[in-house]
């Protein structure tokens, strides 16, 4: 996800609205809901979910699509809640952890403001000390042969060391 620019003041949180997918693309405010749900009820997008967990793989997309389209970025609360959940539903759906994936990278890339709190640095090391980059690792690892996959893990890695050499160091 490419990061507007825009300063943000200190009592407001950045929304999904600041941000852009980047490349020419057009930004993930303009898809609409019934966008995002209509493109998991095809059946190439969850093939790869077993029948027995489809049910709960669709709860758990559902208020995610939504907070990826209309929702803040984020603080620390659910970038805990994120890895939780990526760790429990990472070998399950591969859209799921790519969604997921896109929330956390998102969460530690934004520019809160100078003192907005969580600032990116207490979330890029809140990441770590959670054990994000070794799940994160891990995750590439396993889908090593998908290219979107690869490419998300390696957007969340970077985003975690964004202007952060502590957190650069950690990942070494």
């Amino acid at each position: 996800f490419a990061i507007s620019h825009t300063p943000v003041q200190s009592s407001q949180r950045p929304s999904a609205m600041s941000v852009s997918s980047g490349l020419g693309t057009p930004s993930i405010s303009t898809f609409s809901h019934h966008d995002w749900r209509s493109g998991f009820d095809s059946a190439d997008a969850l093939a790869d979910v077993p029948p027995t967990r489809m049910d709960e793989v669709r709860s758990l997309l559902d208020p995610l699509g939504a907070e990826l389209l209309h929702g803040d970025v984020g603080g620390l609360a659910e970038l805990r809640a994120w890895l939780d959940m990526l760790r429990h539903m990472a070998g399950v759906s591969k859209e799921l952890t790519l969604t997921l994936c896109g929330l956390i990278s998102r969460c530690m890339a934004i520019d809160r403001g100078k003192y907005a709190a969580p600032t990116q640095q207490d979330l890029q090391q809140s990441f770590v000390r959670m054990g994000g980059v070794k799940l994160i690792v891990h995750i590439m690892l396993l889908g090593l042969s998908d290219a979107a996959t690869v490419a998300t893990c390696a957007r969340v890695l970077s985003a975690a060391c964004q202007g952060s050499p502590l957190v650069a160091e950690a990942v070494q």
